[in-house]
Formats: structure tokens, sequence, C-alpha cells
């Protein structure tokens, strides 16, 4: 059995542990409280491999500097990120091709224009992807990318005039 630990702000994000599976006299699975239970393994981010081609929500990041995580019904799950902040998403694999990048803003209260760079294996890394999110406002916005292969870190970054870019969702075709 595998879960995530809940996060707290300044710690790991996304931190997979594997337990024991334990049943009650009835067969039914005993109830895990991630807060307690010790598990039998973490896992490290690094071993977890994602598709480049899955569909991603902002708050599956596995480091993030800058960026808020927004709360609420609407936004939930949308990272807010202001000029320069980024989030990180350890070990993609790109082994099936991408040629395009689409990403959905909810954009309340956001920045009056900007840009989200996608970056490979760092914030200043190679930047194969630049998607121009004009006025900031909610909807989807897409670009073409570069050619990219292998397994990489994937970072994106915002660069924006003032206020912030509120990442909901992003995928890579």
């Amino acid at each position: 059995m595998a879960y995530h630990v809940p996060w707290r702000n300044g710690s790991c994000h996304r931190q997979t542990v594997v337990t024991e599976l334990r049943l009650d006299a009835d067969g039914e699975p005993v109830p895990i409280d991630p807060v307690t239970d010790p598990g039998l393994v973490m896992v490290d981010e690094h071993n977890v491999v994602l598709d480049a081609s899955a569909v991603r929500w902002a708050q599956e990041f596995s480091h993030a500097e800058g960026a808020v995580i927004v709360p609420g019904p609407r936004t939930a799950g949308a990272a807010e990120l202001p000029d320069g902040a980024f989030l990180v998403f350890s070990c993609v694999d790109f082994s099936s091709g991408i040629h395009r990048v689409w990403l959905e803003l909810h954009g309340e209260d956001s920045a009056r224009s900007g840009s989200l760079l996608f970056c490979l294996d760092g914030p200043k890394g190679t930047v194969f992807a630049k998607v121009d999110c004009h006025d900031g406002r909610t909807g989807r916005y897409t670009a073409q990318t570069a050619d990219v292969r292998g397994r990489h870190s994937l970072v994106i970054r915002a660069v924006c005039d003032a206020g912030a870019l509120r990442l909901l969702r992003f995928g890579m075709e």
C-alpha cells in the first residue's frame, strides 16, 4: 500500500510512503493515518518517473520556489506564480516525444501579462517552450515546443510584469 505524506509549509512536497496493508477481523483494510504511520519505505521522488504526456495539476510539483498553492473550491490546487517563481516536477520521461504544451490559468487577481517558461533541469536550464499568457485571464494557452528526449526535471518558471499567474493544470503532447 502506498500513500502521500501530508504537505506542511517548508517540508518536502509529494512524499510517497510504502507501508504494510493491515486487515481487521472482517478482512477490511485498517485505516492508515499518514501522520502517525511510520511506513516501511520512503520513496525517493527521483525514483518516481512521470510521463511527459500526462495531464498534471500544478499542485503535483515535487519542489517549488516563490509559489503559493491557492486554497478554495474553484481554484483548489492552483499555484500562484509571481515573477521568478517556479515549480519543479522531478524525473519526467520525454521518450515519447512532444511538440506542444498547453496550460490552463485561473486568472482572478492575476498578472496583467506574463509568460510561463518550460525549462529542463533547473530554473535557468534550457527553455524548450514559452507560453505567452497575454493578459493572464482564465483560459487555455498553448505553444509549440523544441524537441525534447530522455528524462529530465521539468521546471515551469513565471515571467510577469506585475502580479502573478495562477497555473491550474498543464499538459504536453
